[in-house]
């Protein structure tokens, strides 16, 4: 489980050990850390606050754990509902996202167990009146590659093309075309537009 307060840690911790299907096996402050202790404890489930500490971010975090072989589930439990960040964290993989407000954290326990056992949950809380719905349905139906569903992604964390160029080890001419490409095959005109 990794969060950046250790309050809100201790009470999804208490929350979560109510349940017989759910151990804690441990307490991650910072997204730098998340990797290294996968690989020591080797968890079915990592629980992913979006407050992290650290340079890298939690939606980094989260594409590193699932880009490991036999990678663990990840939920996300975050108190942004914002459409960006919903979908940025489906991008990079993540099996399930619990907003943390309006009695829906009271939930971790139940959603935490049905993501252990495979199935994907989203609880979303409060979001902008369209939602992430119609965007992630464009998405699906977009036939985005999955070069091009990289690039998305770092778009949906509002990365510049510099930054992605960096990230994924490709020329700036090549994240434009990709980016370029992406804009098209979603019907919108510019990245700001992807932010709802």
């Amino acid at each position: 489980m990794g969060g950046s307060y250790p309050a809100g840690r201790l009470g999804a911790r208490i929350m979560l050990e109510q349940t017989e299907e759910i151990e804690v096996v441990a307490e991650i402050q910072s997204a730098e850390e998340i990797l290294s202790r996968i690989e020591e404890l080797r968890p079915d489930l990592v629980i992913l606050d979006f407050d992290l500490e650290g340079e890298a971010s939690a939606l980094e975090a989260c594409r590193e754990v699932k880009s490991l072989p036999c990678p663990p589930r990840v939920l996300v439990y975050a108190a942004c509902s914002s459409q960006r960040t919903i979908i940025a964290a489906d991008l990079v993989g993540a099996d399930g996202y619990l907003h943390k407000g309006l009695g829906c954290g009271e939930r971790l326990p139940e959603v935490a167990v049905r993501i252990h056992e495979g199935q994907r949950d989203w609880i979303l809380g409060p979001i902008q009146e369209n939602g992430p719905e119609g965007l992630r349905a464009k998405i699906e139906g977009a036939g985005l590659t999955d070069r091009e569903r990289e690039v998305l992604s770092l778009l949906m964390e509002g990365r510049t093309n510099r930054e992605i160029s960096h990230k994924l080890c490709l020329s700036l001419n090549t994240v434009k075309t990709h980016v370029k490409k992406v804009l098209r095959k979603l019907g919108v005109e510019s990245r700001r537009e992807l932010s709802g």
